[in-house]
C-alpha cells in the first residue's frame, strides 16, 4: 500500500504551496491566520486561509477556506470551496461547492454540492458522505462509501466500493473490490491486473467492462509527487532571488510564445554541436564544459520559468479571464511571487494525478512547458544583455 511520507518537511511545503497559491487569487474579504494550534469557530462572512500543525474549522463559512496542516478538521458549514493540505484531513461538514484535498489520510463524512477532488495515501468516503458533482480519488487505499451522484474517477492502489454511484466509473487500480451494499446505476470501466472482486449482492445495473494492464507502480506516482516538490523549492528561489527578471522572463514569454519556442529549440540543437565542435580543439576543451554547464543550467531554470508562465497565466483566468495583467506592485509582492511557482506546480501535480492520462501525453505537456520558458528566458537573457550592453560613442 503506497502512503503519503508523513514527516515534517512534507507537511510544511504542503502548507506553503496550498496557501501561496490561493492567497494572492481570492479578490474578495479575507482572513488569514497561522500558528501551531488554530481553532476557528463561529460565523465567518469572508475566505479563511489558515497554516498551522493543527487546524480546526467549525461554524458557519460563507466564503472560501484555504487550509493546510498536519492535522486538519472542517466540520464546518462551508459555502463556497474547500482547498486542503496536510497529514491527516477530517471534513464532516457541508460544502456548498467543491472540495480539493491532498493529504496523507483524507477522511470525507458529509454532503459537497459541487466536485471533490482527493488525493491522499489513504482515502475514506464516509457513509454520510453525499457528492453531487463529479468525484475523482487518486492514492494508496481507497474506501468509498455514502452516495455518489455524478461521475466516479479512481487511480488507486486497493480500492473498495460500499456505496451507491448513480454515473459512470473509470477505476484504475491494482485490486477492486465491491461489496455486497455497494449500487452502481452506471457503466463501469475497470483497468487493472486482475478482473474486481464483486461479492453476491452488489447491485451493478450495466455491468463492469473490464480491461487488462500490468500492476501499476503506485509507489513511483507518489515519488513523482517529490519530483513536483523540487521543482516548487527551485522556483521559490528563483522568483525570490531574482524577483524582477523572473518576472521579466515570465511576461517575455507569454508575450511571445511561438518565437520563444523557435529560440529554445534553436539553442537546444545548436549549443551541443558548439560544444562538440570546441572538445575537438585542445584549447577549447575547457570552454566547452563551461558552455555545457551553462546550456544545463539554462535548461533547468528554463522549466522553472515555463511553471512561473503556467502560474501567471492561471492566476490571470483566475481574476478577469486571462486578458489583464496583475498590477505591478502586486506582481512584485511576496504572495505574489510564490503563487505563480506554486500554482504552475500545482496544475503540472493535478495532471499526474488525473486517472488514465499516458505517459506520453504528460511527457508532451512537460515537453510544450519547457520550450516556452525556456525559450522565454533566453530571449529575457538576451534583451537584458542588450541593455546593459554601453550605447556606441557618437563621433
Amino acid at each position: 500500500m503506497a502512503n503519503l511520507p508523513n514527516r515534517p518537511l512534507l507537511r510544511r511545503t504542503l502548507c506553503v504551496l496550498l496557501l501561496a497559491a490561493f492567497l494572492p487569487a481570492a479578490p474578495k474579504a479575507h482572513a488569514q491566520e497561522t500558528g501551531e494550534t488554530l481553532n476557528k469557530e463561529g460565523t465567518f462572512r469572508e475566505d479563511l486561509y489558515l497554516a498551522g500543525g493543527r487546524v480546526r474549522v467549525a461554524g458557519v463559512v460563507e466564503g472560501d477556506i484555504v487550509v493546510a496542516g498536519g492535522n486538519v478538521s472542517v466540520p464546518a458549514a462551508v459555502s463556497q470551496d474547500v482547498i486542503a493540505a496536510g497529514g491527516e484531513i477530517l471534513l464532516e461538514g457541508e460544502y456548498g461547492d467543491d472540495l480539493r484535498v491532498a493529504g496523507g489520510e483524507v477522511t470525507l463524512g458529509g454532503p459537497v454540492e459541487g466536485d471533490a477532488v482527493l488525493a491522499g495515501g489513504t482515502i475514506r468516503l464516509g457513509e454520510a458522505t453525499r457528492v453531487a458533482g463529479r468525484t475523482w480519488l487518486a492514492g494508496g487505499r481507497i474506501e468509498v462509501d455514502g452516495v455518489l451522484s455524478g461521475e466516479l474517477r479512481i487511480m488507486g492502489d486497493q480500492v473498495t466500493i460500499a456505496g451507491s454511484v448513480t454515473g459512470p466509473a473509470d477505476i484504475y487500480a491494482n485490486r477492486l473490490t465491491i461489496l455486497s451494499s455497494a449500487r452502481m446505476e452506471g457503466p463501469i470501466l475497470y483497468h487493472g491486473p486482475e478482473p474486481a472482486v464483486v461479492e453476491d449482492g452488489a447491485r451493478l445495473t450495466q455491468g463492469i467492462s473490464y480491461e487488462q494492464i500490468e500492476r501499476q507502480d503506485v509507489d513511483g506516482r507518489w515519488a513523482g509527487l517529490f519530483f513536483l516538490f523540487a521543482w516548487l523549492v527551485l522556483g521559490l528561489a528563483w522568483v525570490f532571488l531574482f524577483p524582477a527578471f523572473s518576472r521579466t522572463a515570465a511576461e517575455a514569454t507569454l508575450r511571445d510564445p511561438f518565437p520563444a519556442a523557435g529560440t529554445a529549440v534553436l539553442i537546444a540543437i545548436v549549443t551541443p554541436l558548439i560544444a562538440f565542435l570546441l572538445f575537438l580543439s585542445v584549447v577549447g576543451f575547457l570552454a566547452a564544459l563551461v558552455l555545457l554547464g551553462l546550456w544545463l543550467l539554462w535548461g533547468v531554470f528554463g522549466y522553472v520559468n515555463g511553471l512561473v508562465v503556467l502560474g501567471t497565466q492561471v492566476l490571470r483566468w483566475v481574476r478577469r479571464g486571462g486578458a489583464e495583467p496583475v498590477d505591478p506592485a502586486r506582481a512584485n509582492a511576496p504572495g505574489m511571487r510564490a503563487a505563480t511557482v506554486a500554482v504552475g506546480v500545482l496544475v503540472l501535480a493535478i495532471l499526474t494525478l488525473i486517472p488514465g492520462l499516458g505517459p506520453g501525453l504528460s511527457f508532451l505537456l512537460s515537453l510544450l512547458l519547457w520550450l516556452l520558458g525556456a525559450g522565454g528566458l533566453a530571449r529575457a537573457l538576451l534583451a537584458r544583455y542588450r541593455e546593459a550592453k554601453p550605447a556606441p560613442r557618437s563621433a
